[in-house]
């Protein structure tokens, strides 16, 4: 019986760091992406930008702010899309 409950205690305690890996995951996704060498603003943009053209870019992707202000837009937006993807999951079970 206690083989029993010592995988029981494995699956658990599995099942309750999975939100603390997925968030570290996600943090690390941000940060890899961002040490990207680079200007996304300026690849899209192409040679010929003015400098209002630049700054409206900026604003448009979200990357006017800092970058604690960029990581918790990243993590609404990634909760967001998660759940998203739940509720089409389930219209398409029916």
């Amino acid at each position: 019986m206690s083989d029993v409950l010592r995988r029981q205690r494995w699956w658990l305690t599995r099942l309750a760091a999975l939100p603390v890996h997925l968030l570290v995951f996600v943090v690390a996704t941000f940060f890899l992406v961002r040490a990207v060498p680079g200007d996304p603003v300026l690849l899209m943009l192409g040679q010929n930008y003015t400098p209002e053209a630049y700054t409206a870019m900026r604003e448009r992707l979200g990357l006017d702010g800092s970058l604690i202000t960029q990581l918790g837009n990243y993590l609404v937006n990634t909760a967001t899309a998660v759940s998203a993807c739940r509720e089409r999951l389930t219209v398409v079970r029916r």
